[in-house]
């Protein structure tokens, strides 16, 4: 989860998987990560990780990420190269930004954190 995820859809219908109505965020629903920057502003560096967000109506998210690169030492989100957790969202679709509340994750040090996000979403 770095700071700036820009996600492709899973699924070709909004809401497809959740029953989504028009007051829902339009980033309820699974996602396919095809971009993972971390930094901020001019010093964002891109990652070439892949991964799936699964976002629910229910609040929550769950998400797993894995790079290619095995060479690549571990950092706080990832074990042996896989980043996988699971928690509740809040999601400012105005802002751009969601705040994800840690309760499961394989790196257990992050279980409990609080990670605010930004988004872009594109497309249908």
């Amino acid at each position: 989860m770095a700071n700036g995820n820009n996600v492709q859809p899973v699924c070709t219908e909004k809401g497809a998987l959740s029953g989504k109505d028009s007051n829902q965020s339009a980033l309820i629903g699974a996602w396919k990560m095809v971009k993972f920057e971390t930094g901020t502003g001019e010093e964002l560096k891109e990652i070439p990780y892949t991964g799936q967000l699964i976002i629910t109506d229910a609040g929550t998210l769950s998400a797993q990420a894995s790079n290619p690169d095995k060479t690549v030492p571990d950092s706080a989100y990832t074990v042996n190269g896989y980043e996988a957790l699971y928690g509740d969202i809040k999601i400012d679709d105005v802002a751009g930004r969601f705040i994800l509340t840690v309760n499961s994750a394989l790196a257990s040090g992050l279980i409990g954190q609080k990670m605010e996000r930004a988004f872009h979403l594109t497309g249908k």
